[in-house]
């Protein structure tokens, strides 16, 4: 059995996006495994004809590319220290290549048996010296990607679903999705370094039953229907009742806006118990109102219901985010798309100033076009949003439905 404290790694990650952990300065270019002497060895092993490294090589690399090199370059490294450092180096950036074109949905978590000076040192390095890969065969990566998502759904898509899948992924700006993909990733990392430096998660932790704990693997999706969307602020869950800081963040590049309940909105996760609770702020594009919720999870239920041994009827956690700021829980078969209600929440409407918004973490926002105010903010957004554009126009916002179902319907007169 895989030991729980793999499972505590995510704990923290909420506080230290917000700045409430110390993280490592970026100030500090120099490490003692990223020397000029081993980048030209490491440099050698991949093209034995170079003979001096060219400028940034490894921060261009085109690491997806390099599963044969990968050994030959750990067999010219002297100490375990730099095998871990440049192993967990690449495998993070293998992540952001992945993700940004759309091939993996894992978010790995670095080994546990890495050192915190060692790990520290991986995310000093990346600050300093960022990844800058060729967005333009990421891009076009991400474009095949696409195609071969909707090429083998187990349920095949519709035209429309096809659509909007192709406006969610294929419209993105690749630089930006990159740059947001890339702080995740960071944040990860940091948020698994200042668990491992608190050391806060007892021994006897890792020795609780799973059925006991509520430890599982599962997956959470979060979706808001296409022609009403939403963009998320913040969603974390809480996944201890005793540890305060022991804390799941949901990627807010993760929300999908979809006609139906999306068998591929999907952001896999490895063990984790289930959570207590949970807190999300939101931006409902179509209202231009932003509403919040924090509530307790019905998780003796979810436990039932996700942690049944053999066939499991539920391996996913939904949650939608509707007009009018209604929120509903499901269980969740990602093969089938079966869902079955758990929980219902009303969440409260919430008017946060513009200016006080972090705007350019905002989905829409461009640096080209700055706006001044939520009212501009929504106009931009829904540029995105075509469908969700003309049906506004014609028919407005849909009357309050407290089953949700007109809202998942895009065939509206």
């Amino acid at each position: 059995m895989k030991k729980l404290f793999n499972l505590a790694l995510v704990a923290s990650l909420f506080y230290s996006q917000m700045g409430c952990i110390g993280s490592p300065s970026s100030n500090d270019t120099s490490s003692p495994y990223a020397t000029p002497e081993i980048k030209q060895k490491l440099a050698k092993a991949i093209d034995p004809s170079l003979t001096t490294v060219p400028k940034n090589f490894f921060e261009t690399f085109n690491y997806a590319e390099s599963n044969n090199s990968l050994d030959k370059m750990m067999d010219v490294l002297d100490t375990p220290e730099e095998k871990w450092f440049w192993n967990t180096l690449i495998n993070m950036r293998l992540q952001m290549l992945r993700a940004i074109a759309m091939t993996q949905e894992n978010i790995s978590l670095p080994e546990p048996t890495i050192s915190p000076e060692v790990l520290s040192a991986v995310i000093v390095y990346e600050e300093a010296n960022p990844y800058k890969p060729n967005l333009k065969k990421i891009d076009e990566a991400r474009k095949y990607a696409i195609d071969m998502a909707l090429g083998h759904m187990p349920i095949p898509p519709s035209a429309e679903q096809a659509e909007a899948y192709i406006e969610q992924w294929g419209g993105r700006d690749t630089g930006k999705f990159f740059k947001e993909v890339r702080e995740e990733l960071l944040q990860y990392y940091k948020g698994a370094l200042a668990v491992r430096k608190r050391g806060e998660i007892p021994e006897d932790y890792d020795t609780v039953k799973k059925s006991e704990a509520g430890i599982t693997e599962y997956a959470i999706h979060m979706q808001a229907p296409t022609l009403y969307p939403a963009e998320l602020l913040k969603a974390s869950f809480s996944l201890s009742d005793e540890y305060e800081d022991a804390v799941y963040v949901f990627p807010k590049i993760f929300l999908k806006n979809a006609a139906s309940f999306s068998n591929h909105s999907i952001r896999l996760e490895n063990e984790k118990p289930l959570p207590y609770t949970f807190r999300v702020a939101w931006y409902s594009i179509a209202e231009n109102k932003s509403y919040v919720l924090e509530a307790d999870l019905p998780r003796q239920e979810m436990i039932e219901k996700l942690m049944v041994e053999g066939d499991r009827p539920w391996d996913a956690l939904l949650i939608t985010l509707a007009p009018y700021g209604q929120i509903t829980l499901y269980a969740y078969n990602q093969i089938t798309g079966k869902t079955e209600q758990l929980a219902r929440y009303q969440a409260k409407e919430h008017s946060f100033l513009w200016e006080n918004v972090p705007q350019m973490e905002m989905m829409y926002q461009s640096p080209e076009e700055p706006v001044a105010s939520w009212n501009e903010y929504q106009q931009m957004a829904l540029r995105n949003f075509p469908k969700a554009t003309e049906n506004l126009k014609k028919n407005g916002l849909p009357e309050e439905d407290p089953s949700e179902k007109t809202y998942w319907n895009e065939n509206l007169p």
